[in-house]
């Protein structure tokens, strides 16, 4: 969830009669969550300061200095020169916290580590179907043992029809 920006837009786009869940394993960026929340009185958002993946229990996060949007479970997707540490977080998978609430949308950005949160939701995707809008970033997937190609292919094999929209053209 960073520090909310898309919580926000999802939080006025379901309403009162909707629920947002917001994921943010980094401690500030967690903060800063918190205070959209605040600041924005969004009722209907639950802020839940953990990682999403394949399994629970708990993993480093490693910390970028200078790009605050990319704290990653790879220490290979963070430049050396921009290393500032890590922190250990805790991890659920969504199959597990989410049980059997319906879910509607999955916006999902973890930089790379995207194979894993989508393994640990397979229940849930079999089930509801939800519309998915996720980061494709294929170095920071092979970093975290991800193959790109299969992660595309697990979505065609549930019947999900995929699009690729280029970030620079936004073709």
């Amino acid at each position: 969830a960073n520090f909310g920006y898309f919580t926000l837009l999802m939080s006025r786009i379901v309403g009162p009669g909707g629920r947002v869940y917001a994921f943010e394993p980094e401690s500030h960026a967690y903060g800063l969550l918190e205070e959209t929340i605040r600041l924005n009185g969004l009722a209907n958002v639950t802020a839940v300061k953990v990682a999403v993946g394949d399994r629970p229990g708990s993993a480093r996060l490693y910390i970028d200095r200078v790009n605050l949007g990319n704290p990653s479970m790879s220490e290979k997707n963070i430049p050396d020169r921009n290393r500032a540490g890590a922190e250990e977080v805790d991890v659920i998978t969504l199959d597990s916290y989410m049980g059997d609430k319906k879910i509607d949308v999955i916006k999902i950005d973890v930089q790379g580590a995207e194979g894993r949160a989508f393994a640990g939701a397979a229940n849930t995707l079999k089930r509801d179907m939800p519309a998915i809008i996720t980061e494709y970033w294929p170095y920071g997937m092979k970093n975290m043992g991800t193959d790109p190609e299969e992660f595309v292919a697990r979505f065609e094999k549930l019947g999900y029809a995929c699009a690729l929209m280029d970030s620079r053209t936004g073709a």
